[in-house]
């Protein structure tokens, strides 16, 4: 309501207005399209003059795209800019500002911004994975470790192969990579150090991770939940995941309220929000197949079934978990792509986890390089082969194994679906809650 209300987004003509804006620039990246290499800033818009009359409303979200040129200096992202251009808008409702060729971009004196340095120290980052991990820079293990620790993933072929099987989500960072971020640095400092003082120095570095990484949604609700989570451990309080959500959507929201219509913001809290809210009433239900056992009955039976349980137990709580996250990702799934890969049910059970795998490898071995480079060497060798082995499930895999649901559901059904889920997964909670007590076993994603 607050957006709708102080947000009004201008009706532009067609052809667009022409006139002078003064953008701040938040990200840059570079990308491939059809006419080659080019340069794609994102910012805000601060103001705009057109010769129009025209009603504009600031800090709308711009899109600038320039080609790149070798023998051409493009402008540098660390500043805010005053420049002339046409301000339009795309199909899918972006807007896109298209400078003048033939004026320069004016630098605001005393503005500042940290787009080229988390552009330039994004890609120092990544050629040096690139290198520890494979001799070819290009190769499938080196591209995907390196794009899933800095988020910016160049390799399309590879984006196109994930969404095959709805594995999307794993190139994008969320609370998924903070948690395992956080919990190899908290395993070492806390030999290191003591507690209280690891997690300060927790805070410290997720926030400089945070700060590398940029502001997306997902990346603000983990690095939200991360800070809870800690400041609840320093003072000796339970943490809530619940509060912790939403916590992260307030900020979100209060940072940027345009990012309710971002459809990572839309994923990222529904999908979480279904883990919270859902995921024990489905462990409870999966529990009448594979039932809990008392510690005396686990106790009581010979090792081989003590495994076995073990490995059980785990298996329900990963379907719990996969059928929580698939019920809530289905309505918006098929509302943005009209199509929900039948294989992402499957993938998601296991996939997760390999990854997280892979990424622990990569932590371990650029940790273990401070003390010995041959020892680290050997585990990124491993780390190579076993990405690859994790790859060769998602990448390259036959057209005949296609199978998706193709449906059109419309923004209403899409809302109403989710109400009645979170409706749903609200009182199977309560009801747990009471008969249970499992309030304490949250997740922290």
């Amino acid at each position: 309501m607050y957006s709708s209300l102080a947000f009004q987004p201008p009706h532009l003509p067609g052809q667009g207005v022409t006139g002078t804006a003064l953008i701040h620039i938040s990200s840059l990246s570079r990308k491939n399209t059809f006419m080659g290499k080019s340069w794609s800033y994102q910012g805000r818009l601060l103001s705009f003059t057109g010769h129009e009359s025209l009603n504009i409303y600031p800090n709308i979200s711009v899109i600038i795209s320039l080609l790149d040129h070798a023998s051409l200096n493009r402008p540098l992202a660390n500043k805010t800019y005053l420049l002339q251009g046409r301000l339009k808008q795309s199909k899918n409702g972006k807007f896109i500002f298209k400078p003048d060729k033939y004026h320069p971009w004016h630098p605001i004196t005393n503005s500042w911004g940290l787009a080229e340095w988390r552009f330039n120290a994004k890609k120092a980052v990544n050629k040096y994975i690139s290198q520890k991990i494979s001799k070819n820079p290009n190769s499938p293990s080196s591209s995907f470790l390196s794009g899933i620790t800095t988020g910016e993933f160049e390799n399309r072929l590879m984006a196109f192969e994930f969404s095959r099987f709805g594995l999307q989500h794993i190139m994008a960072i969320s609370g998924f990579h903070f948690a395992i971020v956080a919990g190899m640095l908290g395993f070492i400092l806390s030999w290191v150090v003591g507690q209280k003082t690891s997690v300060s120095l927790l805070m410290l570095f997720m926030t400089l991770y945070f700060a590398f990484l940029g502001p997306s949604p997902s990346i603000i609700r983990a690095w939200v939940s991360c800070m809870l989570g800690f400041g609840a451990t320093l003072l000796e309080k339970p943490p809530s995941g619940l509060n912790s959500l939403g916590i992260g959507l307030l900020i979100v929201l209060i940072f940027d309220p345009e990012l309710a219509l971002h459809i990572g913001f839309q994923f990222s809290f529904a999908v979480t929000a279904a883990i919270l809210i859902s995921y024990f009433s489905f462990d409870y239900l999966l529990q009448k197949i594979f039932a809990k056992k008392t510690f005396n009955q686990l106790m009581a039976m010979n090792l081989a079934n003590q495994h076995g349980f073990i490995i059980l137990t785990l298996f329900r709580q990963a379907l719990a978990l996969s059928i929580a996250v698939t019920l809530a990702a289905l309505p918006l799934t098929l509302y943005y792509f009209q199509k929900f890969p039948l294989w992402s049910i499957i993938y998601n059970f296991f996939f997760p986890w390999m990854v997280s795998l892979a990424l622990m490898f990569l932590l371990a071995g650029l940790m273990v390089g401070i003390l010995s480079s041959s020892l680290a060497q050997i585990i990124h060798h491993f780390n190579e082969s076993f990405t690859n082995f994790v790859l060769d499930y998602a990448y390259g895999m036959p057209k005949s194994l296609d199978y998706n649901i193709n449906l059109l559901v419309n923004q209403e059904i899409a809302i109403l679906w989710l109400g009645i889920y979170f409706l749903a997964g609200i009182y199977g909670r309560n009801y747990l809650s009471k008969q249970q007590k499992i309030t304490s076993q949250e997740f922290i994603f």
